[in-house]
């Protein structure tokens, strides 16, 4: 019913005609203001009629001219009214109501039928209202929608588990012939790639069996389209400039001064007269404020933490309360607007890091002050934990290692900063009561089955395929050693049995007007004997260590995922050196790990190339 905007589905039964009404076009107003989908529900109102009140002429002839005239015209009382400089116009814009039909109508076929309950379904509707220079906004075609309806309604079954596998299957293998068609046509190749794409993942969702004609039918016509597509990037790849659109370049005749010089003959005389002007006196003084820049209070970004690194020490402690406003008031709306983003991990463990080391030192000596830079340590630590468990399920299994009363000494003297303090015991309780019992430490523990790194390689295809080419790449350089010994052992006898079948040369020399005979020092038998036990050979030495579990262990730090560096990195950190009792108890130096044989992997030749993180 074109006229207004409304669908209406007959259906005829073994003994009853059966009339479902339902809005095609939703309001303007309803699809700016969904976020995301708008779910619809299909059909409206359901009405009855027996097959004797249909033949009869005297109301079938009536309620004909009656459909045809609504489809083509649309009364006034139904066009959305607006108020535009204090008078009530029409809305051509919008679109217009369907009570005539779900309504009207509806109510005329009731008085002679009866109401009927009739299946169901939801949709999620992706509706666009686009308007620029133009009359009426763009829409998406309702006879779209009005068809899948229909469709959706008509092949469904309430009897079975899936009810509309049979209308998927339809839309597949019909989307199928639209592709066929479009590949026959020739249209573009981001149009068949886009039209594939959206096959295949409707038949993913499907999970349609394999073997059955139709879907046969979807795979070869996604196979010729895929063919095509290969055969024209492979033309492209031939012939870059097909069209010759670059025939005419020559950039040797170019020239950057003539291109760039503009002449402005007329500027001079003006700039003479501006600068000859009389400047008039002015009585205002320019006010100079002495407040430093502050950093701005948004939910949609992270504090600017180039004012902590490098303000004065006047302004930090200003510009740290800044950033604790900041955390208490719109931490956790930034998180729920970013949860997506991969930078927002990063950022937010840089200002952790930035503000507990800013504030570290700012704060030392005063208890209260150290109380609340724990207290926003935490929150943002709670924000960083729930982004990373959202990328990385296995970190639910392990618990982060806070003790239970590690916040009783804390001096917090306002009402909300207990109540921040309670969420955040209570999500650590949470999160440990979510920890599977029994497995080790994230932070210890790397030759078990049920530590972190081992259960991260075993499930990671990445770092199974990464210590595969390590250990390869250990046995080829083990093959190439050991051919490189036998070589140095067949030159190291070569040279013994050369300087074995020689004897040393002796050449006279005159000692107290005697002559005797001395050692040479440029002797061929002792200078082979000295050149083989001077063959050297470097050690080999497997990268890995011998025990499986050990090994996966040493993969996983090879390429530590960012979200798990990141989160080990801040947690350590918060609880070594910014809750550490003492300045002793803080993570050990570099240089005593090297004096106590701890060695870093990106300094161990035998690893540093496989270093991905």
């Amino acid at each position: 019913m074109r006229g207004q905007n409304a669908g209406l589905i007959v259906r005829r039964s073994s003994d009853q005609y059966l009339f479902e009404s339902f809005e095609v076009s939703p309001t303007t107003e309803a699809v700016i203001q969904t976020m995301g989908r708008l779910r619809r529900c299909f059909p409206g109102p359901a009405v009855a009629i027996g097959q004797d009140r249909i033949a009869d002429a005297s109301f079938l002839k009536p309620l004909t001219e009656l459909l045809v005239k609504l489809d083509a015209e649309t009364p006034e009382e139904v066009l959305p009214i607006v108020t535009k400089a204090h008078s009530k116009v029409v809305e051509t814009r919008d679109t217009v109501h369907p009570r005539f039909v779900t309504e009207m109508l509806t109510g005329m076929l009731r008085a002679i039928g009866h109401s009927l309950e009739v299946p169901r379904i939801y949709k999620h509707t992706r509706d666009d209202v686009l308007w620029k220079d133009a009359l009426k906004p763009w829409r998406r075609c309702p006879l779209w929608l009005f068809l899948r309806v229909a469709l959706q309604t008509s092949l469904m079954h309430n009897d079975v588990k899936e009810p509309h596998v049979r209308y998927k299957s339809f839309m597949l293998f019909f989307m199928a012939r639209v592709l066929e068609g479009a590949l026959e046509a020739s249209l573009p190749s981001d149009t068949l790639f886009l039209m594939t794409a959206k096959i295949s993942r409707r038949a993913l969702k499907l999970g349609a069996v394999d073997g059955t004609a139709w879907l046969q039918y979807v795979e070869m016509t996604t196979r010729a389209v895929q063919q095509e597509l290969t055969r024209r990037w492979t033309s492209v790849e031939k012939h870059p400039d097909p069209h010759e659109t670059q025939r005419d370049w020559a950039p040797s005749q170019l020239s950057f001064l003539s291109d760039t010089e503009l002449t402005l003959s007329r500027l001079r005389p003006y700039m003479a007269k501006v600068l000859a002007r009389l400047a008039s006196p002015s009585t205002y003084h320019r006010f100079t404020s002495d407040c430093g820049q502050r950093i701005s209070q948004c939910s949609s970004s992270l504090p600017d933490l180039s004012l902590l690194t490098e303000g004065n020490g006047g302004q930090v402690r200003l510009h740290l309360a800044d950033v604790e406003l900041w955390v208490e008031r719109y931490l956790n709306t930034w998180l729920h607007a970013n949860m997506e983003r991969q930078d927002a991990y990063t950022a937010l463990a840089k200002l952790i890091d930035t503000y507990t080391s800013t504030a570290s030192l700012a704060y030392k000596g005063m208890p209260e002050d150290i109380s609340l830079m724990l207290l926003t340590s935490m929150d943002l630590w709670v924000a960083l934990d729930k982004w990373a468990l959202g990328h990385c399920t296995l970190l639910h299994d392990y618990s982060p290692e806070f003790p239970l009363s590690l916040f009783e000494p804390l001096l917090l003297p306002k009402k909300p900063q207990m109540e921040r303090l309670l969420r955040v015991e209570q999500y650590l309780a949470t999160r440990r009561a979510a920890a599977i019992p029994g497995v080790p430490s994230i932070f210890r523990s790397i030759d078990t089955t049920k530590s972190f790194a081992v259960r991260y390689v075993q499930q990671s295809p990445h770092h199974e395929e990464l210590q595969q080419r390590i250990e390869a790449e250990a046995k080829n350089d083990r093959a190439k050693k050991t051919t490189e010994l036998a070589e140095k052992c067949q030159q190291y006898h070569k040279l013994i049995t050369k300087s074995d079948g020689m004897s040393c040369q002796y050449v006279p020399r005159w000692r107290k007007h005697e002559q005797i005979s001395e050692h040479s020092g440029s002797c061929k038998k002792c200078q082979l004997k000295s050149q083989a036990k001077g063959l050297t050979i470097d050690v080999h030495e497997w990268p890995l260590p011998e025990r499986d579990l050990e090994a996966k262990a040493a993969v996983f730090e090879l390429d530590v995922p960012t979200v798990v560096s990141k989160w080990r990195d801040i947690t350590y950190s918060i609880l070594v050196d910014a809750l550490s009792v003492e300045p002793g108890a803080q993570s050990p130096r570099r240089g005593k790990g090297k004096q106590q044989g701890v060695y870093s992997l990106r300094d161990y030749a035998g690893l540093q190339k496989f270093v991905g993180s």
